[in-house]
């Protein structure tokens, strides 16, 4: 792989979410995430990746990389800065203790069990355990925070309060400890802080287990670029572990197909989350109106026949071998898609069956279809409307001045009536679209006599 320069080469090679015909065929063909209260889950619920639930041996396994890297890098002089009422007796206890706890996971338990205060604000690796029970919680977070682990890197730590930046990992269960591990041996070497969490979820349905195994949290553009090349160092020097590293959910920006992407939004009444504000600008679209809509138009037969007399746009950016997979099914198919559309409830797999159909139809049409374009407009609008803090060097290409000037047009069209036709309001909105394009044009025009 390729190392990045700096961010702007990142942003430029990035796939940004409303240019990923993957995304639009996870809007239209997946709508487990319309389901997820708040962000809990998000789109990240929407896969049929075989993860793997969390076992107590995975939990101890992480458990274990965090007490390591805290006796490997605090020495007595740093033990007694943080308790200053310590004594060189206390130190060496501490350490064994910790040591001990280390040779097996009924010892691990025991002492998580006993001590889980303790470990959460001493390690900061996250409440994980029911203190009324003495249980491990079912779904969590298990932290990774360099200013608790190893005080050498203390300085500029990654707190909550400056990350601006998220990456994102799918990785199978057995191997998150591993990998954990991995990154941080790699900022040891590197001596660049770190702040990250690894999901827990014990819960066994595959639908449990989202795919945002492990996000990592950062401050600044240079550090981002860091980790995606230390990261694809990882995944270079060890060939049978990065088969165990899944592709990002494509709401994210796919750096690679190991690494997702996402920005930390700062609102006026505090932060949010990405995948929240991505959610929220898509809840109000009828996107199984708009699947329908598609699947209907490749049923009609007369469609069908001028669809098929052309090449596609899209085959172009295919290489002949490739240019099957891209053909239309038959039309029983799609009216069984519809079907299957219409359903309450549906299986993983029948998602998955979806999701294949509307991926490989977009990527033919090379993103040009009408609906495509309307569909991104919308999530555009709503993006701004929520957050029009966004950055104009933004990760969605959204052009947020002439987005909020079409914004703002739109509400001051008057109230339509019932004596004003579906054809009359679309040419009153294509005519404001067209405005909005020229920021010379008086802003109070509509209201002009």
């Amino acid at each position: 792989m390729n190392r990045l320069e700096n961010f702007e080469e990142l942003r430029s090679t990035m796939i940004n979410p409303l240019d990923n015909p993957d995304f639009y065929a996870l809007l239209l063909g997946d709508d487990r995430y319309e389901g997820m209260i708040s962000d809990t889950g998000g789109f990240s619920m929407c896969h049929n990746y075989e993860l793997g639930n969390t076992t107590h041996k995975n939990y101890y396994d992480l458990l274990n990389v965090a007490i390591q890297q805290y006796l490997q890098n605090l020495d007595y002089p740093e033990y007694i800065k943080r308790h200053p009422n310590a004594t060189q007796l206390s130190y060496q206890k501490m350490r064994r203790v910790l040591s001990n706890v280390l040779e097996s996971p009924d010892k691990l338990y025991n002492f998580i069990k006993k001590n889980a205060k303790n470990a959460e604000r001493i390690l900061g690796i996250g409440k994980n355990m029911d203190e009324n029970n003495g249980t491990l919680y079912s779904v969590g977070w298990f932290y990774f925070k360099s200013h608790h682990l190893n005080p050498n890197l203390s300085n500029n730590p990654i707190r909550s309060n400056n990350v601006k930046h998220r990456l994102y990992l799918t990785v199978d269960t057995n191997e998150r400890a591993e990998i954990a591990n991995k990154i941080i041996e790699k900022c040891n070497q590197k001596g660049i802080p770190y702040n990250f969490k690894v999901h827990i979820n014990f819960k066994k349905r595959k639908e449990n287990q989202q795919s945002d195994t492990i996000v990592i949290y950062l401050a600044d553009e240079e550090q981002v670029v860091e980790y995606v090349n230390f990261i694809n160092e990882i995944i270079e020097e060890n060939k049978e572990l990065s088969k165990h590293i899944h592709k990002p959910s494509p709401h994210l920006g796919i750096v690679n197909d190991y690494i997702g992407y996402g920005f930390e939004p700062q609102l006026e009444t505090g932060k949010t989350s990405y995948s929240k504000l991505l959610k929220e600008a898509v809840d109000s679209i009828s996107t199984t109106k708009i699947a329908i809509n598609i699947l209907q138009s490749l049923v009609n037969p007369k469609i069908r026949k001028v669809y098929d007399r052309y090449t596609p746009e899209g085959l172009k950016y295919y290489k002949p071998n490739e240019w099957k997979e891209m053909q239309l099914a038959p039309i029983e198919k799609y009216q069984e898609l519809i079907d299957l559309l219409k359903k309450s409830e549906k299986t993983p797999e029948e998602y998955e069956e979806l999701r294949k159909y509307f991926s490989g139809y977009f990527k033919r049409e090379n993103m040009n279809l009408d609906e495509i374009k309307e569909l991104r407009r919308q999530i555009s609008k709503n993006l701004v409307k929520k957050y029009p803090q966004l950055p104009e060097n933004n990760m969605f290409d959204i052009n947020v001045d002439n987005t909020l000037y079409q914004v703002s047009l739109e509400e001051q069209l008057p109230e339509i009536d019932s004596t004003v036709t579906p054809e009359e309001r679309k040419r009153a909105l294509e005519t404001l679209n067209l405005m909005s394009k020229d920021k010379t044009i008086d802003n109070n025009y509509l209201n002009k006599g």
